[in-house]
């Protein structure tokens, strides 16, 4: 059996993965912060209302229908260089706008950094706390 193939392993991972384009698309905004023009990007944010717009009124009670969810190409290849250009919009909620025409703010830019790293450093303590648990149920823990 490979570690893979547990959910919360799998699940974890690709928040990794969603972690790691999100720093691509910020250092890719910094890298332009001079560039006349360059609109700043952002990931685009999954959108869940169709599956909660499957929520049936039963008999007093809120019921869930099962959700079709189906992964889009981006999704399925986040790790791929074109899914992550592919997820990227221009950032909607601009501060302040150069006289160049750039949108960059680097505080911005820099706040987001330091919420991917803050995310990927609690994920990767579970990701450590997960195989701990696993070594320790199979007998090979300290």
């Amino acid at each position: 059996m490979d570690s893979s193939s547990i959910p919360i392993i799998k699940a974890m991972a690709l928040k990794m993965r969603q972690l790691t384009a999100q720093q691509q698309v910020v250092a890719q905004n910094v890298a332009n912060a001079d560039t006349p023009g360059y609109r700043a990007r952002q990931l685009v944010e999954r959108d869940f209302s169709d599956v909660l717009a499957r929520v049936e009124g039963g008999h007093g009670a809120p019921r869930v229908g099962k959700p079709q969810i189906e992964a889009s190409a981006a999704l399925v290849a986040l790790g791929s260089r074109a899914a992550r250009k592919a997820e990227s919009v221009e950032q909607k909620d601009v501060f302040e706008t150069k006289p160049n025409g750039n949108t960059v703010v680097l505080e911005e830019q820099l706040l987001q950094l330091a919420d991917v790293q803050t995310e990927y450093t609690a994920l990767t303590n579970l990701y450590r706390k997960q195989n701990g648990l696993l070594k320790t149920a199979l007998g090979k823990g300290r």
